[in-house]
C-alpha cells in the first residue's frame, strides 16, 4: 500500500482505479461510481457478491439528477443543513440512471455528499 495525498487519490480515481480511504469507523474502498471498470474493481478487490450494492458518494447536488428520480424538499432541507457531514439519504433510483452499480430490489441508492471528487 502506498500513502498518497488527497490530490494523488483523486488522480488515481480518475484512472478508474481503487483507493483505500479512512471513514468514521473503518477503511473503505473508493472508486468512480460512474465507471463500470472502477466499480468492477471494487467488487473484485473486496470479493463482494455482484447482487450486494455499493454506497454512492457524490460531491454536489447536480450529480443527483444522474441517479435519482426525485429529491424531495424535506430531503433537500436536511442536506442543506447537514451536508457535508454524516447524513445519509435513501432516494429512489432513476430508472435510466447511467451507473453500473447492481441495485437492490427496491431500487434505492444510499447517497452521501463528499467535498471532493
Amino acid at each position: 500500500m502506498k500513502l498518497v495525498s488527497i490530490e494523488g487519490a483523486v488522480e488515481i480515481l480518475k484512472l478508474d482505479k481503487v483507493v483505500a480511504i479512512p471513514t468514521e469507523t473503518v477503511y473503505g474502498l473508493a472508486a468512480n461510481a460512474f465507471s463500470e471498470t472502477a466499480v468492477s474493481r471494487v467488487f473484485e478487490t473486496k470479493g463482494r457478491p455482484s447482487y450486494n450494492p455499493l454506497i454512492v458518494h457524490i460531491a454536489e447536488y447536480e450529480r443527483l439528477t444522474d441517479l435519482v428520480s426525485s429529491f424531495p424538499e424535506n430531503a433537500k432541507i436536511l442536506a442543506d443543513k447537514f451536508w457535508p457531514g454524516p447524513l445519509t439519504l435513501l432516494l429512489r433510483l432513476l430508472a435510466t440512471a447511467k451507473t453500473p452499480l447492481p441495485l437492490p430490489s427496491l431500487q434505492l441508492l444510499r447517497l452521501k455528499l463528499l467535498q471532493r471528487f
